[in-house]
């Protein structure tokens, strides 16, 4: 980390189960061999007043601490206010996660669908319901359909109200058909409901895949993040190679943007950039392979590519935090917990 030209940074809060609250705060850059790099700095028991000033000293501390104060390129946080001016007060960029303002649009969409309701009801009937979720199964079998369970959702998480959705879309026959016998008094989906939501679940298929690839750490997508710069071809033979050999991604994000990129001719260099990047399964690899050709893009690459626009690799240190700090733990000091995850997180 002390030889990294920059880095950005990750902060988030969350309460344990003994009430406590505790600041988050993740690293992550390029290192030598041209790897991201995430680390944990800490995850610290912040008792004083949830306030801007308090948080934004608890940040900076940090960073003097290890050095970076003068790195950091940009702090990835969610939306919320207090977070926000804390690092600002700071004078580092900030950028607003992804994922999260993603979640913000989708839930608020969500609340417009009425399906959704009649869906939790029956969702719940059948996880109360031993004898309605056997009959279910056995009707599942009767139609020969694949044996599933119902998705149950989680209220924050807008991702778990589209796997609900996608998962009663696909036994949609056998719960009607078992409804009727168990439960005929159920408010079920009228046809029109049933419409809405099968072309809901198709749009909310689009933010999925979205969401899902944001999330991705360790390797960079590379049609997101080619650096549009000297590397294009100019030889038609060779571009109709790399055509022909450019990965195409199963997920259908990508579909039209393949296509796209086919189409064009080979005389426009942002095109082959971009199929020049596309033969590696990441970015960073392709400019680890031409750092001593282009040593002044690679510091620049060294700066950017270093960024996820997201602040999930910090959420997912509260997700250790709770398997560590769990019912049969919970006098387990906060300092103690903290040095915990700081080496559960970091001895990889």
């Amino acid at each position: 980390m002390n030889e990294a030209p920059a880095v950005y940074m990750t902060t988030d809060s969350g309460i344990s189960i003994n009430n406590e609250s505790f600041v988050a705060v993740t690293v992550h850059f390029v290192d030598s061999e041209s790897k991201l790099s995430t680390f944990l700095l800490g995850c610290i028991s912040f008792n004083e007043t949830y306030c801007r000033k308090s948080k934004n000293t608890l940040l900076r501390s940090i960073a003097e601490e290890w050095g970076i104060d003068n790195k950091i390129v940009v702090v990835v946080t969610d939306n919320a206010p207090n977070i926000v001016t804390a690092v600002k007060l700071s004078s580092w960029r900030h950028l607003p996660c992804f994922a999260h303002t993603v979640n913000i649009i989708v839930q608020s969409c969500l609340q417009t669908i009425s399906a959704i309701e009649k869906i939790k009801t029956i969702v719940e009937f059948f996880k109360r319901s031993s004898s309605a979720l056997a009959r279910l199964k056995s009707t599942q079998e009767q139609m020969e359909l694949p044996s599933l369970k119902h998705i149950q959702n989680v209220p924050t998480r807008w991702n778990s109200t589209y796997d609900m959705m996608s998962r009663i879309l696909k036994i949609k026959e056998a719960v009607i058909s078992t409804l009727a016998i168990v439960n005929p008094e159920l408010n079920v989906l009228t046809t029109t409901e049933w419409d809405i939501l099968q072309r809901a679940a198709e749009v909310l298929h689009i933010f999925n895949e979205v969401t899902t690839e944001i999330r991705v750490e360790k390797s960079l997508r590379k049609k997101v993040c080619a650096i549009r710069g000297p590397v294009a071809k100019t030889n038609t033979e060779l571009w109709h190679e790399v055509v022909a050999t450019a990965s195409h991604s199963q997920s259908s994000l990508w579909k039209s943007f393949d296509m796209t990129i086919q189409k064009l001719t080979p005389c426009d260099s942002t095109a082959a950039a971009i199929l020049e990047t596309d033969k590696h399964k990441n970015a960073l690899d392709w400019w680890c392979d031409r750092k001593c050709l282009y040593p002044r893009l690679y510091e620049l690459v060294q700066r950017r590519l270093c960024i996820i626009p997201t602040s999930v690799p910090c959420e997912r240190i509260f997700y250790k935090t709770g398997q560590t700090l769990i019912e049969r733990r919970n006098r387990l000091s906060s300092s103690k917990t903290s040095e915990l995850l700081f080496l559960h997180s970091n001895m990889k």
